[in-house]
């Protein structure tokens, strides 16, 4: 499968009920600790594919979604953001690059690749405390390695924000992560599979999971 980079986000607000009362969101850009995960599948428009040296994967190019939440906590202050199951394309990339590498058989796909790049979740549920806050936001830096069809996440410099994009929370902890990339399928019908000799614009479905240790 083919690698991509980067993730990127966009800040969506929540939305006030008549007469509901939002908690206030105390000093902003602390330093904490950020735990928790979830699930992730979509759609890549990579074009070309292969691409040998780098190449950028832009919000248009990315079809996708996620779901699971993560508690942050700076002394006693709690904020739980929450991205529930069947939210649509909430998940962003954002300056992203993908890099495949190509050995000594053009006729064959390339077996393996990397990406990096900053990625974004968007439209989540905030709470500080256990009172309703508004939007969230959840920002980080992923990079990955595949081999085959199978490739290992590295997730850093995380950030939790509220629906107007202001930093909450940010930690030095490292998350992990794997994905599955499906077969590459050329957009054009008709055209030749994607080689090391043969770039094509391809959508590739993905599919994996994020998890953020304590």
């Amino acid at each position: 499968m083919k690698a991509l980079r980067g993730v990127g986000m966009l800040a969506v607000g929540g939305v006030l009920l008549p007469g509901q009362l939002l908690a206030p969101v105390p000093a902003l850009a602390s330093t904490g600790s950020i735990s928790g995960g979830g699930v992730w599948g979509g759609v890549l428009t990579l074009s070309p594919y292969p691409c040998v040296g780098g190449c950028l994967l832009t919000p248009a190019d990315f079809t996708g979604w996620f779901a699971g939440s993560v508690t942050a906590k700076v002394g006693s202050t709690i904020y739980t953001a929450t991205w529930p199951t069947g939210l649509g394309n909430n998940l962003v990339p954002n300056n992203v690059t993908y890099n495949e590498s190509c050995g000594t058989a053009p006729a064959l796909p390339p077996d393996s690749g990397n990406a990096s790049g900053q990625w974004s979740v968007i439209g989540g549920l905030l709470t500080v405390n256990g009172a309703s806050a508004g939007g969230a936001v959840l920002v980080a830096w992923v990079d990955w390695g595949r081999t085959d069809e199978a490739a290992t996440i590295t997730v850093s410099a995380v950030e939790l924000e509220n629906g107007a994009g202001a930093v909450l929370v940010s930690t030095s902890g490292v998350g992990v992560g794997a994905a599955v990339f499906g077969a590459p399928v050329p957009t054009t019908p008709g055209n030749l599979p994607p080689s090391c000799s043969n770039e094509e614009s391809v959508a590739v479905a993905v599919a994996g999971t994020y998890t953020q240790p304590d």
